[in-house]
């Protein structure tokens, strides 16, 4: 039978070593910029189950949620970051939010689609098969009984 869990208040322990301190403010910005929850363990020098069960214990949340949350807002800044840059100086940024979030596309003109030797070759092919009949298909009966 499994043992029952016992609540403890943060920073207090009945055995062991005390709690380490976690800076909320610090894990919020490494989520915000990527990191994952074994990074941000990491970062604080802890398992990454520990980890976890602290942002249960002190954000009131599951990690997921919570890592969710701070990610979202840590893109909505370089997203908003980006835009500005593109509306005042950089015209590449615009072009690519451009392809991002408006799905843009940049369409080659006709001329651009062959290199020369394509289409040449697709010229001799016209002239060859204009001259003469178009090549015979096999019919679908005879490729079947192949």
């Amino acid at each position: 039978m499994p043992r029952p869990k016992r609540k403890v208040e943060v920073g207090l322990r009945e055995n062991g070593r005390p709690l380490k301190k976690i800076d909320w403010d610090e894990v919020d910005k490494l989520l915000m910029a990527g990191c994952n929850g074994v990074q941000v363990a990491a970062y604080f020098d802890m398992h990454p189950q520990t980890f976890y069960e602290r942002v249960i214990r002190e954000r009131s949340m599951s990690f997921t949620d919570y890592s969710t949350q701070k990610k979202e807002k840590g893109n909505s800044f370089l997203l908003a970051t980006q835009y500005k840059l593109a509306l005042e100086k950089d015209k590449t940024m615009l072009v690519w939010l451009g392809k991002q979030r408006l799905e843009q596309r940049e369409e080659p003109k006709g001329d651009d689609k062959f290199n020369g030797e394509l289409k040449e070759f697709i010229e001799y092919l016209k002239q060859k098969y204009s001259k003469t009949e178009a090549p015979q298909q096999v019919k679908s009966e005879e490729s079947t009984a192949l």
